[in-house]
């Protein structure tokens, strides 16, 4: 069977993974360590997140992908995230801050934040919250 991914769900993925290759690798891994699939060609998976036809399967991917992603963002940046002072460089790799800011349960207002995010500086009491908030992701 085929099905679509909805192109939503496609600007989420790509505002949080910035580089479609960061989104085909880790689907990509599901199916390497399924005994009964390979891997699929990155074509497939650039058809599906523009909104083409594909198998379902990938589409199924997708969306298992964007769940855990929008639950548990903190698990896509590096095991050492630097400390306060590095941590929007790592945030930044990842995704936007307008999708950070959505996801995290943080107090920032989105200008505050955009500036920190741009490497202005931000009150200590916001950053250690952000950090937190990035900490329990």
């Amino acid at each position: 069977m085929t099905a679509r991914f909805g192109k939503g769900y496609a600007a989420q993925l790509m505002a949080f993974n910035i580089r479609k290759q960061r989104i085909v690798d880790p689907c990509n891994v599901e199916f390497d360590e399924d005994l009964f699939d390979e891997a699929r060609d990155y074509s497939s998976w650039n058809r599906a997140l523009n909104g083409k036809e594909v198998w379902e399967g990938i589409v199924d991917a997708l969306h298992d992908l964007w769940g855990d992603q929008v639950s548990h963002p903190g698990k896509c940046l590096p095991n050492d995230v630097p400390p306060d002072d590095g941590l929007q460089g790592c945030m930044k790799q990842i995704a936007t801050a307008p999708w950070w800011l959505d996801v995290l349960p943080v107090s920032a207002l989105q200008s505050a934040f955009n500036a920190w995010f741009s490497g202005r500086p931000m009150g200590k009491a916001k950053v250690a919250e952000v950090k937190a908030a990035v900490d329990d992701c």
